[in-house]
Order: structure tokens, then C-alpha cells, then sequence
């Protein structure tokens, strides 16, 4: 791995040397760094409420995605196959009837960020980061909840022109990247098992190994990025199932453009890929087929932002996205999805300030049915919105309070992923 990102690192110095042989534009004489150089660190910790701890629905469903039998002869024999059994007099149809349980509890949530910013030679600096983001529940019967995400990226950034603080640069580096989540039933919170009753709840918990670049121009009135990522996502591997592991790789950028001083346009465009090396495509039916070839999703965003300033203490946002995504077999995972996105920020006074962000979003699958059950013959359809509210009270100069409120309602004809959740949380924040 070391060895890796120092090669990485050696090329990105190559690539910023070439490029800074095209740009034309010549760096303002200065004798201090382009780029603020040192230790930046920060790091929150709390503790919240979570109201739906595996994201179950709320009322019971018939999932006609797990066919089953009365006949206790039967492989397929199930006690919940009839719902007359559970009070409930409709007949399920060979399907089995589910209950699920939505639980709550608390949790402690976590993040740390530090960045280490070295000056090589005033035009090339050396950029060393991490961050880890996780959440951990107090009541240990909930352990198997617990997740986490570390992230390090090593790199160059070359700095062709300084005005003040805005730069035009290139970064590129190497990243290392652990994720550890469980894969569990929603309705239970159980540790999920294959049909062989095996344990397979670690088939979400990966590695990935990657490079990264990342071109900012910030000094015109034009501003825009372009970036580029590449990835190998190595997954646990399930001997009972296929594995996750997959290729990823993302282009993309964003051009901002001043309207008016207190207004703003963006437009962003990104084309990734996922790549999977073992995970089966589905057939046009829904059907899971080890014959059919391995899966691979191409994703188009579109995005516009547009940014106003009312006063000095108001704020506001207004974003819409479009994003498609291209199931490369036959289709079945096709979808588009459409976002609207209003967020407000309001500066109370100079400590206390309070964001508020409210989206709603569809998502339509042209090609899917619910339950990925044809005979069923239910369109696979979603929608849903997102409520965020923060509130942050600075304490001094590195320390904060900060309030979450989140709150998220998910409604889809695939009844076995419809819930609502709502998360609320006190941090305390310091910052270097």
C-alpha cells in the first residue's frame, strides 16, 4: 500500500509539472503559500435518537418476493404463508405474510477530519488526509446497527495561479478507503442468512483502493471544476452468494457563474460506472439467473444549482437533479430519477446560525416490477422526502454545539423497503 501511494504520489507530481507547462496564465508574484499549509483538524462527537433503527415498514406486507407453502412437507413451507393464520383474513397466495417490528434507540454519533497540508516549493503542495464518519448504538442488542467508514488520500496539488485565497489547481493522489456496514433484515434486524442458512451479513462491508485528480479554476468570473476518480471495491466474500466486489469510476465537473453579486448559477454534469465482477444482471422478468452475465450500471446527473443571497443573514439554495441510470444487460434496473431541493441558511447573530434543507424526489423504474415478481405484475415505482434542520451555537473560537433533526419518508409499491425514519442528535464540535 505504501509503496502504491508513493508511485501515485510521484505521478501526480509528473502530471502537474506537464500541465503547468499549458497554462498560460502566470502566478502572482508572492512570497506566501498559495494554499493554507499545516494541521487542520475536527472533530464532533454526540448523541441521538434514531426512531427506526433497520428502516421496517410500519404496517404488515405480503412479499411476494419469497414464494412459500401451507404444506409442512413442503421445502418452501412456511407458518406465515397464510395470513388468515396472523388474523389477517386475505388469503396471501403462496406469499408469506410479514409483521415487521420497528425498533428504536440511541446512538452515539462520530466523525473526525484531519488534513496535513505541506509546501514543497509554493506551487506544489502535499495534501494528506482522513476521515472517519460512524455511528455506534448504546444498547448492545443493537451492535449489529453499528457502522463506520475510514477514508485516507495522499496526493499533489499544483497550484498555477494565486489571487488571495482562490487558486486554479490540480490535486491528484492515491485513495484508501474501509467502509464496514451489515447487511440485515429490515423487518427483523436480524443478521441476514442465504437459503442455506449461512451467515452472509458482511457481504456489504468493503475495501477500496484507488486515484483520484481534481482541476479547480476559481480565479475568473467562470469558475468550474472537472475531476476524475477511479476505484477498486474489494466486498467480503459470502461463499453462499455472489460477492459485491465491483470497479468504479466517475468524470464529471461543474461550472459556476456570478449572475449578479448576490447570485449564483451552477451547473454540474457526471457520468460513473459501476462495474461488477461477480454480481449477476437481471432478466427481463426480474429473475436472478447465474447464466446471465455480470452486472454493470452506467449513471448520467445532471444538476442545477442556483444560489441567492437575500441579506447578510439570509441565504437560499434551489436545486434540481436528474439522474438515469443504464442497466447494460436488457434493461430491468433502468431507471430516472428527479430531485428538488430547496435549503435556507439564517445567521441568527455571529454564533448561532440554522440550516434547513427540504427535498422531494421520484424515482421511476420504466422496466422493473415490485417485488421483482412479473407474475405480480405491480410497477416498481418510488418517491419521497428528506427534512433537515441544524442548528449550531459557537461556544469560542474552536469549540461548537450543534442540533440535528432528520427526517426521511420513503413510499415505493415495493412494500418491503416503505418506511420513515427520523433521527435527532446534540454534538459537540471542536475545530483547530
Amino acid at each position: 500500500m505504501i509503496k502504491t501511494v508513493k508511485i501515485i504520489s510521484l505521478a501526480a507530481l509528473v502530471c502537474a509539472a506537464g500541465a503547468n507547462a499549458a497554462e498560460k496564465e502566470k502566478s502572482e508574484d508572492s512570497s506566501e503559500s498559495a494554499l493554507k499549509t499545516g494541521l487542520e483538524l475536527d472533530v464532533s462527537v454526540g448523541l441521538g435518537y434514531d426512531s427506526n433503527i433497520y428502516r421496517a415498514p410500519d404496517s404488515p406486507y405480503i412479499n411476494f418476493a419469497d414464494a412459500c407453502s401451507t404444506d409442512n412437507t413442503d421445502p418452501q413451507f412456511d407458518p406465515n404463508c397464510d395470513a388468515s393464520a396472523n388474523g389477517n383474513p386475505n388469503d396471501t397466495n403462496g406469499y408469506v405474510f410479514v409483521d415487521p417490528k420497528v425498533q428504536s434507540g440511541m446512538f452515539i454519533p462520530a466523525e473526525l477530519a484531519l488534513e496535513y497540508v505541506d509546501d514543497l516549493n509554493q506551487k506544489n503542495y502535499l495534501v494528506t488526509s482522513y476521515k472517519f464518519d460512524g455511528e455506534f448504538y448504546t444498547d448492545s442488542k443493537y451492535d449489529n446497527a453499528n457502522n463506520y467508514a475510514h477514508k485516507f488520500r495522499i496526493g499533489n496539488e499544483h497550484v498555477f495561479r494565486s489571487a488571495g485565497s482562490k487558486v486554479n489547481s490540480l490535486y491528484a493522489g492515491g485513495l484508501f478507503e474501509h467502509k464496514k456496514r451489515l447487511y440485515l433484515d429490515r423487518d427483523t434486524g436480524e443478521e441476514q442468512t442465504s437459503s442455506g442458512n449461512v451467515d452472509v451479513s458482511n457481504r456489504y462491508t468493503y475495501d477500496a483502493l484507488g486515484i483520484e485528480a481534481d482541476y479547480k479554476n476559481r480565479i475568473s468570473k467562470l469558475q468550474y471544476d472537472i475531476e476524475a476518480v477511479w476505484s477498486v471495491r474489494d466486498y467480503e466474500d459470502p461463499v453462499e452468494v455472489s460477492q459485491y466486489d465491483h470497479t468504479y469510476y466517475r468524470l464529471g465537473g461543474d461550472v459556476k457563474y456570478q449572475v449578479a453579486k448576490p447570485t449564483k448559477l451552477t451547473f454540474g454534469y457526471k457520468f460513473y460506472v459501476y462495474d461488477y465482477s461477480e454480481r449477476p444482471s437481471r432478466s427481463a422478468d426480474g429473475r436472478l439467473l447465474k447464466s446471465n452475465p455480470t452486472r454493470k450500471y452506467d449513471y448520467n446527473v445532471f444538476d442545477i444549482t442556483l444560489r441567492h443571497r437575500f441579506s447578510e443573514s439570509w441565504l437560499a439554495y434551489f436545486d434540481y437533479e436528474r439522474k438515469t441510470r443504464d442497466d447494460k444487460y436488457v434493461g430491468y434496473d433502468n431507471y430516472t430519477k428527479d430531485l428538488f431541493k430547496v435549503r435556507l441558511h439564517y445567521d441568527i447573530n455571529k454564533n448561532n446560525k440554522i440550516k434547513v434543507s427540504y427535498a422531494y424526489w421520484e424515482r421511476d423504474y420504466p422496466n422493473a416490477y415490485a417485488f421483482d415478481n412479473q407474475a405480480i405484475g405491480i410497477p416498481k415505482e418510488y418517491d419521497g422526502t428528506d427534512l433537515k434542520v441544524s442548528s449550531t451555537t459557537k461556544l469560542d473560537k474552536n469549540k461548537s454545539v450543534v442540533v440535528d433533526f432528520k427526517y426521511a419518508d420513503e413510499n415505493t409499491t415495493d412494500l418491503r423497503y416503505d418506511y420513515d425514519r427520523y433521527k435527532v442528535f446534540v454534538s459537540f464540535q471542536w475545530v483547530n
